[in-house]
């Protein structure tokens, strides 16, 4: 939208490819301030004072530069060491900038098989602790997203599986450009999913199996019953 400052918001577990889209179409300069003033107002130690304060800059940064296509996007947990509390909050995220009418947002969500994206983020940042850990840090994040993207206008988000996506990749970026009504990405061909057959031999895998079993996977049947289909 040419009238509007749009913005892109990719949230996931750690390992369910958000960097699909490190590719996409951005302006660096408002993006870069943008996302500074994001994590500051979302940190923990940021007082009610001080968010009224960065929230009014981030309201003259988006409202300067209408027009402009920037992305959002936040992995759960948050960091390493992990930190869930210093994750992006998902409703905050909405109820920031659907006071600003100058901006257009949307989400969108990516899941995965949660044995995989367990896997990939362990085999990631994990490697030295227990796969109990990981299977138990991954549930959390899910259970949040789940939970938390069931607050937010349906107009305003979609899902999507990763492995879904990456037989037709270009169909799936037109879609969400015209979902979105937002322009996100110039180059599909530099987009890469990695192929999941690799984790089948983890030593891990046997056990990730069993804790995430079907009744297990019955917490987030909203994301599962929500997936959007390419």
């Amino acid at each position: 939208m040419k009238n509007k400052f749009n913005l892109i918001f990719i949230i996931g577990c750690e390992g369910t490819g958000h960097h699909l889209f490190n590719h996409c179409q951005l302006t660096p300069k408002p993006y870069t301030v943008l996302h500074k003033l994001i994590k500051a107002y979302f940190n923990i130690d940021t007082s009610p004072t001080d968010q009224k304060k960065l929230k009014k800059n981030i309201y003259g940064i988006t409202k300067n530069n209408i027009g402009v296509v920037c992305k959002e996007s936040a992995s759960f947990p948050y960091s390493r060491p992990t930190n869930p509390l210093m994750s992006h909050d998902i409703l905050g995220f909405f109820e920031l900038f659907n006071e600003m009418e100058h901006v257009n947002l949307f989400y969108v969500v990516l899941t995965r098989n949660i044995i995989f994206s367990t896997l990939s983020a362990k085999n990631r940042f994990d490697k030295k602790r227990s796969i109990v850990f990981s299977s138990r840090l991954q549930e959390n994040c899910l259970n949040y997203i789940n939970s938390q993207i069931q607050l937010i206008p349906k107009e305003k988000y979609i899902i999507v599986e990763i492995t879904n996506i990456q037989k037709n990749i270009e169909k799936f970026i037109k879609f969400i450009e015209q979902k979105s009504k937002i322009k996100i990405c110039s180059n599909y061909n530099n987009i890469r999913i990695s192929d999941d057959s690799k984790y089948l031999t983890d030593k891990n895998y046997d056990y990730l199996v069993n804790y995430f079993n079907k009744n297990r996977l019955k917490q987030f049947n909203f994301l599962k019953e929500n997936i959007y289909l390419i």
